[in-house]
């Protein structure tokens, strides 16, 4: 965290050189989250943040409160979402190898409930634009492909 370090009002006062600068809240990323074998009882911080409607309204209350209090343009949510691999479409011989994979290792899905995080996501980011818009500030996100489906593209697309 900065806060209390200076670092945010260094970052937002290049606006000033740079008038068309836009500088957005950087919020996740990749390394954010403990993952592998190690965390296997750690909580995703984020996964229960998107199950706890009480906590997203805080959650947009605050990075709201962030944004503005610091001189940021928005916020960018950087959470790797959805966190199960993406479905690769294989040749004939990498289907067959796969399959083979398979019977000794099985599925590995890292996010039982994704269907419902995907909806909870996209409300999470519904709200956010929402609070943000009647100040014109910016939204970002990163999303992970999944080269088999274009459902996920249809979900982000509603907020």
């Amino acid at each position: 965290m900065d806060l209390g370090k200076g670092l945010y009002r260094t970052v937002t006062r290049l606006k000033r050189k740079y008038p068309t600068l836009k500088v957005l809240l950087g919020l996740g990323g990749d390394k954010d989250i403990e993952t592998g074998e190690d965390a296997k009882d750690l909580p995703n911080k984020y996964l229960e943040l998107l199950e706890n409607p009480v906590g997203r309204t805080h959650f947009i209350k605050t990075v709201y409160s962030l944004v503005k209090t610091y001189g940021f343009d928005g916020l960018d949510v950087a959470w790797q979402f959805p966190k199960n691999k993406p479905k690769k479409v294989h040749s004939g011989l990498g289907s067959v190898w796969k399959g083979f994979k398979k019977v000794f290792s099985g599925d590995h899905i890292v996010d039982e409930k994704s269907e419902e995080h995907k909806e909870q996501f996209t409300a999470l980011l519904r709200d956010v634009k929402n609070e943000f818009r009647p100040d014109s500030l910016l939204l970002s996100t990163t999303v992970l492909p999944n080269v088999n489906s274009t459902r996920e593209l249809v979900l982000f697309k509603q907020f």
